[in-house]
């Protein structure tokens, strides 16, 4: 069994260690790191753009930059829980096709990525995306 672990640090602020030994900043004044409610769909947009990410080195195009937004709404009462997440993903790539980057993100959210699979059931996710070329495409020989 994995185990993260949270420490307070004073006020609102707690130093987070992922199961690794890795730091993150948590702070709900988000002055000192990120809102703790935050880090979900910040797990969202990291767990899938990796996925995203694998997906496109498999095409014969040449992945450059990926960036993934999350937009959220939650309930306007405590616990205040998530509605609906909106993934907006901007690709650059050379080569990369609007079909690769559509089925990337299919098999990211339907199939691989395990913040999906667990808050899918209790939250709405859509996702669109951008594809954008290279400022300076390769040189065809």
């Amino acid at each position: 069994m994995k185990k993260v672990s949270v420490s307070w640090s004073g006020d609102r602020c707690f130093d987070g260690v992922d199961s690794k030994g890795m730091p993150v900043d948590i702070d709900g004044h988000q002055k000192l790191g990120a809102k703790p409610s935050e880090l979900l769909p910040i797990a969202l947009c990291a767990c899938s753009a990796v996925d995203v990410v694998e997906e496109l080195r498999k095409s014969k195009g040449e992945l450059l930059g990926l960036e993934v937004e999350a937009s959220f709404t939650q309930a306007i009462r405590h616990p205040w829980p998530f509605q609906k997440i909106h993934l907006h993903y901007v690709v650059t790539g050379d080569g990369i096709t609007v079909d690769d980057v559509d089925e990337a993100i299919r098999l990211s959210l339907e199939e691989r990525c395990s913040v999906a699979a667990t808050i899918r059931a209790s939250v709405k996710l859509e996702s669109s995306f951008e594809l954008r070329q290279p400022e300076h495409p390769r040189m065809q020989l």
